[in-house]
């Protein structure tokens, strides 16, 4: 989480973030109202985390297939339960992801 507008200069000089265009913020709305109809996500955050692994390597094994999939919706999927993980305890959710490697 960015906590001071130092850190957000930084992050935006280093050209580590992006602002979203136009067609991105409908896409990302339409996305959170979508996944908001369709289900509830874990309030446990390593419980996302394996959520989103098994989206990662779905992802990976059809792409490694050759198979026609959507990349885009995949990572907005993933990238909605980290936000939401971070809202609801930004701490836990910050551990289950640098713990995951630790606890293969």
């Amino acid at each position: 989480m960015v906590k001071s507008e130092k850190q957000l200069s930084v992050i935006l000089e280093k050209g580590l973030y992006r602002g979203l265009t136009a067609d991105e913020e409908r896409e990302d709305v339409e996305q959170v109202k979508l996944q908001k109809q369709s289900n509830k996500k874990p309030e446990n955050p390593f419980q996302m985390k394996s959520i989103c692994a098994q989206k990662l390597q779905s992802l990976a094994t059809e792409l490694l297939a050759g198979k026609t999939t959507n990349i885009k919706q995949t990572v907005r999927f993933i990238t909605l339960y980290i936000k939401d993980g971070c809202q609801l305890n930004a701490n836990a959710t910050l551990a289950a992801v640098h713990l995951a490697g630790e606890l293969h």
